[in-house]
């Protein structure tokens, strides 16, 4: 009900604006390798977000001047490169330029990083020769995996022109992002929407374009609240705090339920060395709460973990640690070489991951196989067994492959004599 609610609202208002002053709109569509993830009807995000760019091309007022931006399509994830968008429609009337961005839209492969720092950067460049009321529309289904706080830079620029406007749209997005896109569009006096679906991000694609092209109307004037804030972290572990425009260290919350007396601001919350919940504003005599995500693996090893998105390692799990906590955010565990892909764990939930395992009758070296063909691990002798994920297996014994497959908590055992 609510989705066709807000379908309606968005065509009721994107007709009311057909003879409405144009405004001047850069839309921008992430392409970056999660777009690959799978809708819950089977979709790729990437094959509904072309969709509805096209939806929308088709459904824009003639006048009204639009340009199309990508990134993440143009390097694959092992490029790490932070440098991946391309002005792909340049700004022009949608009379003239709709059937090219259908077109070029169309044509996008999701593959690389999400470098939303940089990229609103040079969209608010393309912005600036143009006159009048100025426009983002911005696209994400993941956050910031490069240099930079968007939200950080997203008040910065707010500051340096008042005819600049963002409108966030989140697809399919997890707690960390959401957090990230409103603070973006919060601070650039501009709205956030979600998408869970391709109807819904068509829907909200038109809203978001609908209120760009409202014109500027003179807001009252109000006196922001002075003082300090509190940053508090619930389920947290060990965490350093660091001003998100200076990168400088301002301070550390500790183990359990920790908070810190900040001034209003944007800051990071470090989870281990490589990782950074991004975006964190923090307002003047409020608290503000951040829920971190509760990783168990219940066996005796030892895990790397991996950012789904970009590969890249993040933190390390002990054999002797209870849990770990996280940003809420979609992750991978290597168990030796097999890995246990695409964990999505939420703000202040607890995933526990039940790995199971094959054991050697009589207990020998045996290396161990992946429906591919990958080696992924190796069975020594006189070990009791091997940990691995659900999934399915084989090993070679006396020449003949032989198959299994290893379910959640559950011990595979295998004569091999």
């Amino acid at each position: 009900m609510r989705i066709a609610v807000l379908a309606a609202a968005a065509v009721m208002a994107f007709s009311s604006v057909q003879h409405a002053h144009s405004a001047n709109v850069a839309l921008i569509i992430d392409a970056s390798g999660s777009m690959n993830a799978r809708l819950a009807d089977g979709q790729p995000r990437i094959d509904a977000a072309k969709a509805a760019i096209s939806d929308l091309a088709t459904k824009l007022p003639d006048e009204t001047v639009v340009s199309l931006r990508a990134y993440g399509h143009q390097s694959p994830r092992k490029a790490k490169d932070c440098r991946d968008t391309a002005l792909l429609v340049p700004f022009a009337r949608a009379a003239d330029n709709r059937n090219e961005i259908s077109a070029l839209s169309a044509g996008l492969q999701a593959q690389g990083y999400t470098p939303i720092t940089h990229v609103l950067g040079l969209a608010t460049d393309d912005l600036k020769p143009l006159a009048g009321k100025k426009s983002i529309v911005l696209v994400s289904d993941g956050t910031e995996t490069c240099e930079g706080d968007p939200c950080v830079l997203a008040r910065k620029l707010a500051e340096a022109d008042a005819e600049l406007v963002i409108h966030t749209v989140g697809f399919g997005v997890d707690d960390q992002t959401r957090r990230q896109l409103q603070c973006i569009a919060k601070a650039w006096r501009g709205e956030y929407r979600d998408a869970a679906n391709a109807a819904d991000l068509s829907s909200m694609l038109q809203e978001a374009v609908a209120a760009a092209e409202e014109p500027l109307v003179a807001s009252e004037i109000t006196v922001a609240a002075t003082g300090p804030g509190v940053l508090a972290v619930e389920n947290g572990q060990f965490h350093n705090v660091y001003n998100g425009e200076t990168g400088e260290k301002v301070g550390a919350i500790g183990n359990g339920i920790g908070q810190i007396e900040l001034p209003a601001g944007v800051y990071n919350v470090e989870f281990g060395d490589k990782l950074l919940w991004k975006s964190i504003e923090v307002v003047a005599r409020e608290t503000t709460t951040i829920r971190a995500a509760v990783l168990k693996i219940a066996n005796n090893q030892f895990h790397t973990i991996i950012d789904a998105e970009t590969g890249q390692e993040l933190a390390e799990y002990a054999n002797t640690q209870d849990f770990i906590a996280l940003p809420p955010g979609r992750y991978d565990v290597t168990f030796d070489k097999a890995l246990w892909g695409e964990i999505d764990l939420s703000e202040g939930e607890t995933e526990t991951l039940k790995p199971g395992g094959v054991a050697f009758v009589p207990a020998e070296f045996r290396s161990i196989f992946n429906e591919a063909g990958e080696k992924v691990a190796v069975a020594a002798t006189g070990a009791e067994r091997v940990m691995l994920p659900p999934g399915k297996y084989k090993v070679s014994v006396k020449g003949t492959d032989i198959p299994f497959e290893i379910r959640e908590n559950e011990i595979v055992r295998i004569a091999t004599k």
